[in-house]
């Protein structure tokens, strides 16, 4: 599964200076702010018992991915490969 997420920084005073310009209604408060968007990938794998269809071993792994997609397709190799080492372990 891909999804879009956005990118936020916190807004703070140390990022955005006070400035007061003499509004009566002004105030100031800390907020996230948009920066961007990524994709990010979540595989996740089943090992299921054939007799008694029951789950044997369940992983999950969430990623940002890469912009290149022959990078994914090297990332999704890697994941499997540790999804396989967890379930030998």
């Amino acid at each position: 599964m891909v999804e879009e997420k956005e990118r936020t920084r916190e807004k703070s005073l140390a990022t955005e200076p006070f400035m007061y310009l003499g509004q009566r209604s002004y105030s100031w408060k800390a907020e996230e702010i948009p920066v961007g968007t990524y994709e990010e990938g979540t595989i996740s794998l089943h090992l299921v018992e054939n007799h008694s269809n029951r789950a044997v071993w369940v992983g999950n792994i969430h990623q940002a991915l890469p912009k290149k997609s022959k990078i994914i397709l090297k990332n999704i190799e890697e994941v499997v490969e540790i999804f396989f080492k967890q379930v030998t372990k």
